[in-house]
């Protein structure tokens, strides 16, 4: 133990040791368990955070006690046995044992290093030496390949087994070795440790240890991986919205974690959008591939603009790698979301870095003056007092760049410029708004039927379904021939005209008659395309008519299947009634489920606030923006308890914020009025609830930050 512990200096201070050993109270329990959500996945006794927090309290005094063991000794029970002291099972330390224990074998390793007995690795000059890295209960040690360092290595391992009771595990244990080792000394390292050399490229929690060019064959994993669980899955028998759930919820995540490490082939990134999209057509078992009635590209559309909203593999692949590098971000154009955040001015050149608040071109587009140099936004502001100089402005740029440029509001004090992500509302980044990014606008504007097709309640593969029909990748038989698939054209459900979209729903005797059964009052008339029919359908007719429509529509469809494979033959009155059944049906189940998920949701009442005392003050803000005169009107009044008005200040800013930034300068220079009045008990009230969100707390990159 005394060489371990030897290398450790003391990191926990007295009352640091108190806070961490002193009893957990029953409110800090209470807090805890209803800061869960009530479907966490239950505990050792089996039972949900839900249950917990439904019988707090009937059972929350027995919960807040300590762990007790019973000891079973030839099938008799003794105990109970109370711990006294040390870490012990359900300790919030507990999980962390390995963290500490291993802190030990860190601080070894750096002293050894601090010896010169033990070189690590670096990645070029001048980078500092990597001798170790643990990552969960995996350690790799980096050192010199000679007898020497491994034999260091090997005494230290000895010392910490000795003192944790932790030993190596031979069997689990390689070593790779770079090109330019000779093969003694490899045998030698091997034998001082007592360990195999790793032949091959080998795998580290679950990646290629080594990637090459052959980045495609390497990677092929994650395609495989992909393919056979494609394969194993019963998914003939799977609906379209069953299809939906498995692609969105497992085959998408399956290439993730590797996507968070490698940039993935743009060949292998298209073999897996093409497994994903044979699986959503339904033709992954068929021996001559099936019809993919639209390309994966078109897949990914957001629901909203008439796709099915998967993701593109390779977009989502570059937002995931920039999560990784947004820490070490270096260059600002390397990823298009960036901007710099105006703090001190002293950073940002004016020309080069994005720094306009504009979505798409953040850059200054006024060209560059050679005898300015290289210039900073310090520059531009004017020097005895917080504002920008409007003449120097109006002088070098034009008036987009003039605008956008009033439109920062300087800040007060020495903050330093830094980056923000300008994707997402807290302005830190996010790989959801890097895909969206990447994958640049996807839709023109939301169409009628997508903006409440999604929002049907009805089942999710009649949505499906009617999806299909609307982006007229429906198999019906015209659709068929068009893809050289023989087939008689003739529509089996009345033997009088060829089959298509429009006549199957529209036009179609059979389909009449479903129509007159749904509802009696509807005149039957001839439409020309199926597009204008469920356009005019979406406009006329109430929400609760639109489901019911859908559902019939899919009814059809299930006859007409049904007596093109079966011969069945059905009744349209039949069909009808069994329809809005099965919706009614499932609408039912799905109320039973939320019904019970509200009552686990539902939190203790909270007390009413309390209401003010008679001396604070009340003081009421508000913002305007004068859009013509590029300029903002800021106000506010002071009144007491009793409504006596105590002070009003007015006063126009040049200039045209963002409107959230305005609201948060006007709480401010209100609050430097408060305090020159002297007073100390005040109640702000403004309707920008932005504001207050950001004073409560939260990550904020943006220059909105800077002046919270």
């Amino acid at each position: 133990m005394g060489p371990v512990l030897a290398c450790l200096a003391r990191r926990v201070d007295d009352i640091q040791n108190d806070m961490l050993l002193r009893t957990v109270t029953a409110k800090e329990m209470k807090d805890a368990l209803f800061a869960m959500h009530p479907d966490k996945s239950p505990g050792p006794d089996g039972l949900s955070p839900g249950f917990f927090q439904t019988h707090w309290s009937t059972i929350g005094p027995e919960c807040v006690t300590t762990v007790r063991y019973s000891i079973l000794v030839e099938g008799k029970e003794w105990g109970p046995v109370t711990p006294g002291r040390g870490l012990r099972q359900g300790d919030l330390l507990s999980p962390y044992l390995f963290i500490l224990v291993a802190e030990c074998l860190s601080a070894m390793l750096r002293a050894r290093e601090e010896e010169g007995v033990l070189q690590g690795l670096r990645v070029a000059r001048g980078a500092p030496a990597v001798s170790h890295i643990f990552f969960a209960d995996d350690c790799l040690f980096l050192f010199r390949a000679n007898r020497f360092e491994a034999e260091v290595l090997h005494d230290v391992l000895i010392d910490y087994g000795r003192a944790s009771g932790q030993e190596v595990n031979v069997g689990k244990t390689s070593i790779v070795f770079g090109r330019n080792v000779h093969r003694e000394d490899k045998e030698a390292v091997c034998e001082s440790l007592g360990i195999r050399e790793q032949l091959g490229h080998g795998k580290y929690l679950g990646l290629p240890g080594y990637v090459g060019r052959k980045k495609r064959e390497i990677l092929g994993f994650v395609r495989e991986r992909l393919r056979e669980r494609v394969m194993h899955w019963g998914n003939r028998f799977l609906s379209r919205g069953g299809r939906e759930v498995l692609l969105k919820t497992v085959l998408q995540s399956i290439p993730n974690y590797a996507m968070n490490v490698f940039l993935h082939p743009n060949g292998l990134s298209e073999e897996i959008e093409k497994i994903m999209n044979f699986f959503w057509w339904g033709c992954e078992r068929r021996e001559r591939g099936g019809i993919r009635w639209s390309q994966w590209k078109d897949l990914c559309v957001p629901k909203q603009f008439g796709g099915m909203g998967f993701r593109r593999v390779r977009e989502m692949n570059l937002a995931m790698l920039g999560k990784q590098g947004w820490d070490f971000l270096k260059k600002p154009e390397a990823l298009g979301g960036v901007r710099w955040r105006v703090g001190n001015r002293e950073t940002i050149r004016i020309w080069g870095d994005p720094w306009l608040p504009d979505d798409t071109k953040p850059y200054v587009e006024s060209p560059p003056l050679e005898y300015l140099g290289n210039p900073t936004v310090n520059s531009l502001e004017c020097v005895n007092f917080r504002e920008w100089d409007w003449e120097v402005l109006y002088d070098i740029f034009c008036e987009r760049n003039v605008n956008l440029i009033q439109s920062i509001p300087l800040a007060n004090g020495c903050d330093c410029d830094s980056l923000y992500w300008w994707g997402e509302q807290n302005e830190a980044y996010s790989v959801r708004s890097a895909y969206r990014l990447a994958v640049g606008n996807m839709g023109d504007g939301e169409g009628v039927i997508w903006k409440g097709l999604w929002r049907l309640k009805i089942p999710p593969k009649v949505k499906c379904f009617f999806w299909n029909l609307c982006t007229m990748r429906l198999p019906t038989k015209d659709a068929l021939v068009i893809k050289r698939v023989p087939c008689d054209p003739i529509c089996v459900l009345c033997g009088k005209a060829n089959e298509s979209s429009i006549h199957l729903f529209a036009n179609c005797d059979f389909a009449h008659c479903c129509w007159t059964h749904l509802n009696a009052a509807w005149k039957m008339c001839y439409a020309d395309s199926i597009t204008v029919w469920i356009e005019e359908m979406w406009t006329v007719l109430p929400v609760k008519m639109l489901e019911q429509v859908v559902m019939v529509t899919w009814a059809i469809w299930e006859v007409r299947n049904g007596l093109v494979w079966q011969q069945k033959q059905s009744d349209p009155r039949a069909i009808v009634h069994a329809a809005l059944l099965y919706a009614r049906n499932w609408r039912g189940a799905r109320e039973a489920d939320e019904l019970t998920v509200n009552r686990a949701l539902q939190m203790p009442q909270l007390e009413p606030p309390s209401r003010v005392p008679h001396e604070v003050v009340r003081l009421n803000i508000d913002v305007a923006m004068d859009m013509n005169n590029c300029q903002m009107g800021f106000g506010w009044s002071a009144r007491d308890s009793e409504g006596r008005v105590l002070g009003v200040v007015m006063f126009v800013q040049k200039g045209l914020f963002f409107v959230k930034e305005a609201e948060a300068m006007g709480a401010r220079e209100a609050l430097s009025w408060i305090k020159a009045m002297g007073w100390n008990r005040v109640t702000l009230e403004t309707d920008a609830q932005v504001v207050t969100n950001a004073v409560s707390g939260g990550l904020n990159l943006s220059p909105f930050d800077l002046i919270i």
